[in-house]
């Protein structure tokens, strides 16, 4: 019986050897396609809230940049959305540009485009809270929208 009851708290003992990650940090880890991209993403990731400052989910985060493909430049983009507590995190930039069109990028951060879409709203601010100069990693944009009046 005391052999069963220690079995048992060893089992709930290390439910919590992985810790949650209050920071965020599992919501920020970089996630390439391309394993072999790990040093150099461009991922962007923030928030979405109204101008009283309520969460607004499934609102369109749209990234995009040109690209030179085989067939001559074309403009690039993908989508993330919100999720309920108004974060979005997209997935790398090269990655997926790689993935679309099957050209290997160099993604210059201050090249790539975000604009923002949700029926019903408006945009007010775009805030870039990334370092300058960053060239790669997590790239923090938040977006301030306002309800359109009828």
């Amino acid at each position: 019986m005391i052999a069963r009851r220690s079995f048992i708290t060893g089992l709930i003992g290390l439910s919590f050897i992985h810790p949650a990650l209050a920071n965020g940090d599992e919501y920020y880890r970089f996630n390439a396609l391309n394993p072999k991209a790990l040093g150099s993403q461009v991922i962007f990731a923030g928030m979405v809230k109204d101008t009283a400052g309520a969460h607004i989910p499934d609102a369109k985060v749209t990234i995009g940049l040109n690209v030179n493909t085989f067939y001559g430049e074309k403009f690039v983009s993908f989508n993330a959305y919100t999720n309920l507590a108004g974060r979005y995190r997209a997935l790398d930039v090269a990655s997926v540009v790689s993935a679309l069109e099957e050209v290997t990028v160099d993604v210059d951060p201050a090249k790539v485009q975000l604009s923002i879409s949700k029926d019903g709203y408006t945009l007010v601010r775009k805030l870039n809270r990334s370092r300058r100069g960053q060239k790669a990693g997590v790239f923090e944009v938040d977006f301030t929208l306002e309800k359109m009046k009828p």
